[in-house]
């Protein structure tokens, strides 16, 4: 997705969230780059007025950062991971959530990377 025109931006600080990486790939014949996912839950209280009880309910955002490729996610992966690990919060730009609970973010991952992203060739590994 490549947006045409943007008149407002989301900023979100991500405190804790549970890290997963998504390779690139396709399923029935739609394809999909490679992502990082990272998936938030806040906890709160509403009042259920048939039991006078307030209940529990949970809140939950995925936030899905594209990336060029499945070495681009893993390095992403293990710096969120460590930034999580040290008590960063981690803030990013992006879309409002969809029906999903899923936002989209905008944030480029070099920016999160915090320096541009070297390439390593599998075949010196």
């Amino acid at each position: 997705m490549e947006y045409i025109k943007t008149s407002f931006e989301t900023t979100y600080e991500v405190i804790d969230s549970v890290i997963r990486t998504v390779g690139a790939g396709s399923m029935e014949g739609r394809k999909y780059s490679a992502s990082v996912q990272m998936t938030s839950t806040n906890l709160y209280e509403k009042a259920n007025d048939k039991t006078g009880i307030l209940d529990e309910k949970i809140e939950e955002v995925t936030f899905k950062i594209p990336c060029e490729d499945d070495q681009i996610a893993g390095l992403l992966a293990r710096k969120l991971k460590e930034n999580r690990k040290n008590g960063v919060v981690i803030t990013l730009k992006g879309t409002l959530p969809n029906q999903n609970g899923q936002i989209i973010v905008t944030t480029q991952p070099n920016e999160l990377l915090g320096m541009p992203v070297k390439r390593v060739d599998k075949k010196q590994v």
